[in-house]
């Protein structure tokens, strides 16, 4: 078996090498395909690409692949298009199973080391994991409104893509979705949880105005809602925690 890791880019740089390194050790290719501009044509910083050969020449990048969106097309639609391409440089590369992520996403090397081996030892083709949302490195959220998780690891060994809103047999981001068949083998991963951290960056609105979540009246208004959280409020209601900095993020 041959795991490959994409890396969707654009904006959030400032936690790749954070990400990647969060689970280097246990995957055999990644790549990150990146772009100059968003979803609604907004530029990336001027520190994106060196930044990225800096990475691929310290070897925790194996490919770069540039992606030019079009404007036209819907930002969900782009997203799965450029999540495809990742996919398909992986299997290029020989991979045979495949996780496709962003920026801030991180993992527990143990877990995901666990994790994999349990779905190389059962041959699942499909599988998806919780989430663990962070407004900080030290705090986090209790619990979530949306029950959202996160595709994890599958197989890509007969030719599988993503496709936008796939049936899959749990809620998660519709851009990363490899159909489930009746031949499928799909399954929860209790045994690893994707770590989030969307406030951990320079810039917020930037991210936040370039959101795909912007394509619809429903996606503004949780984007809204997501940026006048207060996590000092939520902390003495009990609905976040204080917890380590566990990657030594430097925000």
């Amino acid at each position: 078996y041959k795991l490959g890791a994409s890396y969707s880019v654009w904006d959030g740089e400032e936690m790749l090498e954070y990400a990647i390194r969060s689970i280097r050790s246990e995957v055999d290719y990644v790549n990150v395909v990146w772009q100059k501009v968003s979803w609604f044509g907004s530029p990336c910083s001027d520190g994106l690409e060196p930044m990225l050969k800096k990475l691929r020449d310290e070897k925790l990048i194996d490919e770069l692949i540039f992606f030019e969106p079009d404007l036209n097309a819907l930002p969900a639609e782009n997203e799965t298009g450029k999540r495809n391409v990742g996919l398909e440089a992986a299997r290029k590369a020989g991979c045979t199973h495949f996780i496709t992520l962003d920026t801030d996403e991180l993992f527990d090397a143990e877990e995901f080391k666990t994790s994999k081996e349990i779905i190389y030892q059962f041959g699942l083709t499909h599988t998806a994991c919780p989430i663990i949302t962070y407004f900080s490195p030290t705090v986090r959220i209790v619990g979530g409104k949306t029950g959202c998780t996160l595709p994890f690891i599958c197989s890509i060994e007969k030719g599988e893509k993503l496709v936008l809103n796939a049936h899959q047999p749990w809620y998660a981001d519709p851009t990363r979705k490899i159909p489930v068949s009746k031949n499928s083998r799909p399954f929860f991963m209790h045994t690893v949880c994707m770590h989030h951290f969307p406030r951990c960056r320079h810039d917020l609105n930037k991210k936040i105005q370039n959101s795909t979540m912007n394509q619809s009246a429903e996606g503004r208004e949780n984007l809204k809602a997501f940026l006048n959280l207060d996590p000092e409020k939520m902390l003495e209601d009990g609905f976040c925690v204080k917890t380590s900095n566990k990657f030594g993020l430097p925000f």
